[in-house]
């Protein structure tokens, strides 16, 4: 029985030492395991690239080293380790701390890890570096925002020059009437067609400016 059990026991830690071989390697995720005041146990070379440290510069010490200024304030890593205690796990995102100052964006997932008596005996913390989609999202965000700068230059410009360009056509219109009153007996009939014209020109003009305001209030209602 016992050589059984020896088997058995040699097999688990075969298969332990293979599985986190098997964490260690992974180059795409931070993948470190806590204890339960979440000081970090060990770290693999997925962290090591994110975040920038070597294992013997961080087993030891406590997790929220990562966070920035404002989260230790607000004690946010606290916070997490509450929610993953009470809840199973803790999902959350925002800008970390590399060893060389740089900020990463990160998501990350904080599991609880119970021991047979069921109490928690540590934490899993998995950490993907999104950092180019956030700065895409970013930049999608910023170009809107300058789009709308934009419109609204377009529409107090257009608002401005439809005002400014009514003015000469109220002149126009003025002196074509003033001159038809005044020299109406000797206007020939050739005279009078240009006159029309003028008039209908005019009529036009305006009819494009009021256009033009409509749509410079359109920005304005929505």
């Amino acid at each position: 029985v016992s050589q059984s059990r020896y088997k058995h026991n040699e097999k688990m830690n075969h298969n332990e030492n293979v599985f986190y071989k098997m964490i260690y390697e992974v180059s795409d995720y931070a993948i470190i395991m806590m204890d339960a005041n979440g000081t970090i146990m060990n770290w693999n070379v997925g962290a090591q690239r994110i975040k920038g440290y070597l294992s013997e510069e961080v087993i030891g010490s406590i997790f929220k080293r990562f966070y920035t200024e404002k989260d230790k304030i607000e004690q946010k890593p606290d916070q997490l380790l509450v929610t993953a205690t009470q809840e199973g796990s803790a999902r959350d995102e925002g800008w970390r701390v590399k060893k060389d100052g740089s900020l990463f964006w990160a998501n990350v997932l904080i599991t609880a890890i119970h021991g047979a008596d069921g109490r928690i005996t540590g934490f899993s913390k998995v950490t993907r570096d999104l950092t180019e989609r956030k700065n895409a999202e970013l930049a999608v965000i910023e170009h809107a925002k300058e789009l709308e700068k934009k419109n609204k230059e377009l529409e107090q410009f257009a608002y401005i020059a439809s005002h400014d360009l009514q003015e000469p056509l109220r002149t126009i219109t003025c002196l074509n009437e003033m001159l038809r009153d005044t020299l109406y007996e000797k206007i020939d009939p050739q005279t009078t067609q240009m006159m029309d014209y003028i008039l209908e020109a005019t009529q036009r003009m305006r009819q494009l400016i009021h256009g033009l305001l409509d749509y410079s209030r359109i920005g304005e209602v929505s």
